[in-house]
């Protein structure tokens, strides 16, 4: 007796191989648009612009940069307030920079977890 499945349901071996190599094309570009976003450096700033954090592309922190007379008549707790919102606006450019870079690889394809 004769296999009573139709070739129809199953894809054929070409299409099967061709969308290996889509896949495996975008698993390079993707992994491309990471080792790139860890050459790019985003930074954030205090209100004042006088505390700077850089952070790269990749999400590692870069630099922070807070001039001596910044200090100067500060509180502790008033420097690590402009501190925390210096790396909150550069992390906020990171994830939107990673949005645009990973989108550009994906062309609007929704992965989960993938700006993360």
């Amino acid at each position: 007796m004769a296999n009573s499945k139709s070739s129809k349901n199953t894809p054929a071996a070409g299409e099967l191989s061709g969308l290996l190599k889509q896949a495996d094309s975008l698993h390079k570009a993707m992994e491309q648009a990471q080792e790139d976003l860890g050459q790019e450096v985003v930074e954030g700033r205090d209100p004042t612009a006088k505390v700077v954090v850089r952070v790269r592309g990749d999400g590692v922190p870069d630099s922070v940069q807070i001039p001596a007379q910044f200090l100067e008549g500060r509180d502790v707790e008033a420097v690590q307030d402009a501190i925390v919102t210096a790396m909150r606006g550069a992390l906020e450019k990171m994830f939107a920079l990673r949005r645009k870079r990973l989108s550009e690889v994906t062309k609007g394809m929704n992965l989960p977890n993938l700006y993360t």
